[in-house]
């Protein structure tokens, strides 16, 4: 490039521009190859990609190093989990080629997704395209793409090496806070700029600036730029100061494109010789998690690191998460300089929790420091937002314990029976993990289980918990007289991959001696792509065994509909959060309803957890699901605790939805009773008979005490004690506290009785002759065992040849 200072004009190429510059979507499980794609709106730029069902395909439109590249940073994104991008040309044909970015992120230890974001078109391509391929692919060069309102739209890997930002963090953003002075580069052409590098540090570049335009005035501007070699430092320095820290923090904060939270460290680094001083202020900006690094005095020093602002849970998890990977990368890169900062003392503040604006973020950060007076060594970092510290530093105990618990295999095991709904007997009792650690804590086990799966520990956990279980999964079995099943957890959110753990799953059944088709495999929430995991080949191979399949949880990535459309399961669970409030509820319990009936459309049954009232049973053994599962009926138990619950309470609180074992004659009047119709309790609200009755086939509710029958609930005289407004948008508070409304202030106290055992042959007599009026009330002495309305009777008579006479 020439060194010249005189003004270097702009080059003007003419190119065309398609109305839209619509980027391409794709996803790639690593682990089944499967390649999806899409587009928010299709054109005649783009469309030809569509076609393709491989991402290698695509690739193979680039030239050959730029396909190198693109490999390389899959495999880099795959191992270190970053955002990264590169810019390429993409030949779609001989005459016709366009400049895009091609940006790769990962979701998961085995899935990826990305964009191909289209910039501008080449239809000149020959030779455009290898004057285009030498700029991009310059070492010494740096390349920036702008548009006329200086928003960046691309660079390369040697821009991103002048400024330290990679080129993900700088997309979209305005370019003009990368120089100094607020260069404009898109207008005039400047010989020499400054460009400030997120170090501190500003350095001289020549530059030249072209632009690429078409009829239509749409433009973008391609700046080059490299080194003055000789030029004398403007403004150089090592490392910024106090205020010029805060002025880019802020402009940083301004310019971001995303909600983060920003992490400022303080870092308080004593008695370090002057070696160790060179390589912190060499290490810190080359480091990916520090977005800037900045000095206050000679034994005190700032960096920034950001962390995404989580959609739902606490913070603080994500926030001790990218400290520790900032701590880890610093340890990779230069294990002295790692333990210069632990040795010393770290304040921390987080823009957007305890701080508003940069400038008190770093305030914060320094005062976090002062805080810690003389701790002692455990004491060495500290929060500046008292909640926040304490909640990291429980975060970091539990941490320890988990770790401890899982390498000590001194986890443990409890069970919880899962309950058929139609025949009240108990069909499976599922596994679950327990650490052995102090209630003071007051930590639940989900919490513990995270901290597993963010430890990278989840597999060895699982492992644990299903070679107790099957273990003892015989003494659950002699409890019963016929076969149950035992439920086991896996969590897809692991390293080893999903396979690998249904291995190892395998080798404990055949090693343990437990059948296959006694084990039900619980999928729990994954956190990416679980349709991928449900429809493994590996998990697929268990199910032709014998081993049945349940999905956990229903969580934001499950696609239900086709999981169940493509039959890849047995069991779907709904969690207590579907069924929390059901009885007041009405929209609810109808979607639960529906949801049902599809499942058992295409051979699905359906586990409700969380049961944890009477009253939810009630409505959800009345609503056909399959199984219930809650602390209705059993809490997770050890195993000595459970055999003694299963022998003294469990039978009581199966008799609620148990069918009554009859004695009575075929013929007799209770042979017309719907074995599991609804009942209700004189203190039940109002809302539970409100429940009941969307269903078109209750009519009527029997209220029980005591076995007796006391009273009788039907539609027309629960309507009496409901208003229009009730269960619409228009409800006022006197009128949802109606809802709470006992039965047996609104139940009909006069009905009739009738002999459960009296012969079916006999009803036109009792209606004929005995003038007996509906609903008829069975009994057993006092004891209340079923009902009969009066379309149930209509139709036994009319299936019957004699009704005919008896009509007439």
């Amino acid at each position: 490039m020439p060194e010249s200072d005189s003004p270097i004009k702009p080059v003007i190429t003419n190119v065309s521009f398609p109305a839209r510059f619509v980027p391409l979507h794709w996803t790639l499980d690593i682990e089944n190859h499967t390649f999806n794609h899409y587009a928010d709106q299709v054109n005649d730029l783009m469309a030809p990609l569509l076609a393709f069902s491989a991402l290698e395909q695509w690739l193979a439109l680039f030239d050959l190093q730029a396909r190198e590249q693109a490999e390389q940073l899959i495999e880099q994104v795959l191992t270190q989990g970053d955002k990264r991008a590169l810019n390429a040309v993409l030949r779609l044909s001989p005459d016709r080629a366009v400049y895009v970015v091609f940006s790769v992120e990962r979701l998961s230890k085995q899935l990826l997704q990305g964009d191909i974001q289209p910039i501008f078109e080449l239809t000149q391509v020959e030779q455009v395209i290898h004057w285009l391929e030498a700029l991009l692919n310059h070492s010494a060069a740096g390349l920036l793409i702008t548009n006329r309102e200086h928003k960046v739209l691309g660079c390369n890997s040697a821009f991103e090496r002048f400024t330290g930002f990679q080129q993900s963090d700088l997309l979209g953003l305005s370019s003009l806070w990368l120089f100094e002075e607020s260069t404009d580069i898109t207008g005039t052409s400047q010989p020499r700029v400054s460009i400030k590098h997120t170090s501190g540090i500003s350095q001289a570049y020549h530059h030249q600036s072209i632009r690429l335009m078409d009829n239509d005035d749409h433009s973008v501007v391609l700046s080059l730029f490299s080194l003055v070699e000789s030029a004398p430092a403007l403004s150089v320095r090592p490392v910024m100061d106090k205020a010029a820290f805060i002025a880019q923090f802020e402009s940083l904060h301004q310019n971001r494109m995303m909600n983060d939270l920003y992490v400022v460290m303080t870092l308080s680094v004593q008695q370090v010789n002057g070696a160790q001083l060179s390589m912190l202020l060499d290490v810190m900006p080359r480091l990916k998690e520090c977005r800037l690094f900045g000095k206050i005095r000679d034994d005190l020093y700032l960096l920034c690191v950001t962390c995404p602002l989580p959609m739902m849970g606490e913070p603080f998890r994500y926030i001790h998460a990218r400290i520790r990977g900032f701590f880890q990368e610093l340890k990779q890169a230069s294990a002295e300089t790692h333990r210069t900062c632990i040795q010393g003392k770290i304040g921390i503040s987080v823009l957007g929790l305890d701080a508003h604006t940069a400038r008190m973020a770093v305030t914060h950060s320094v005062q976090a420091i002062l805080e810690q007076g003389e701790e002692g060594e455990a004491q060495r970092i500290r929060f500046f937002d008292t909640q926040l510290h304490r909640q990291i530093k429980k975060r970091r105990l539990l941490e320890e314990l988990v770790t401890d618990a899982i390498r000590n295999q001194s986890l443990l095991v409890e069970f919880q029976p899962i309950i058929d709904a139609r025949l009240g007997q108990v069909m499976s009792y599922e596994a679950l993990c327990r650490f052995p650690l102090p209630a003071a804590l007051e930590v639940s086990n989900s919490e513990l289980i995270s901290i597993a799966e963010d430890l990278d520990l989840i597999t060895e956990l699982d492992l644990q918990v299903q070679q107790q279980a099957l273990r003892q999964w015989p003494i659950l079995q002699a409890q019963h007289e016929y076969p149950i099943w035992l439920t086991v957890n896996i969590s897809p959110n692991t390293r080893q991959g999903l396979p690998a753990l249904i291995q190892c799953l395998r080798q404990l059944m055949a090693s343990e001696q437990v059948p296959a088709e006694r084990i039900i495999i619980d999928i729990t929430q994954a956190k990416y792509h679980s349709q991928a995991l449900v429809r493994s080949d590996a998990l697929q191979e268990l199910r032709q065994l014998g081993v049945q399949i349940a999905i956990d949880d229903m969580g934001t990535d499950y696609s239900l509909f086709d999981h169940l459309s493509a039959s890849d399961f047995d069991y779907l669970k709904i969690s207590r959060s579907c069924i929390d409030g059901l009885g007041n509820q009405t929209n609810r319990y109808q979607v639960i309803k529906m949801l049902v009936e599809m499942c058992h459309s295409l051979g699905v049954k359906v586990i409700a957890e969380g049961v944890e009232s009477e009253e939810e049973a009630q409505l959800l053994a009345f609503g056909r699901l399959d199984y219930l599962q809650g602390f209705y009926f059993a809490k997770p138990l050890a195993m000595d605790d459970l055999l003694a619950f299963i022998e003294s309470t469990l039978p009581q609180r199966l008799q609620l939805i148990a069918p009554q074992e009859e004695s009575l004659s075929a013929s007799s009047l209770m042979s017309l009773h719907h074995a599991h119709s609804p009942r209700l309790d004189p203190g039940d609200p109002i809302s539970l008979a409100y429940q009941y009755f969307q269903s078109a086939d209750v009519e009527v509710l029997p209220v029980i005490i005591d076995q007796e029958c006391v009273g009788l609930v039907d539609r027309a005289r629960l309507n009496l004690h409901l208003t229009p407004g009730m269960g619409s948008e228009l409800e006022t508070m006197k009128e949802a506290s109606m809802w709470h409304r006992p039965v047996n202030q609104v139940m009909e106290l006069t009905f009739t009785s009738i002999d459960a055992a009296i012969d079916v042959s006999q009803i036109p007599l009792l209606i004929r002759e005995h003038h007996l009026g509906f609903p008829w009330i069975l009994t057993k002495g006092k004891i209340y065992k079923g009902i009969l309305t009066q379309s149930v009777i209509l139709q036994y008579l009319v299936e019957q040849p004699q009704s005919v006479d008896f009509m007439i």
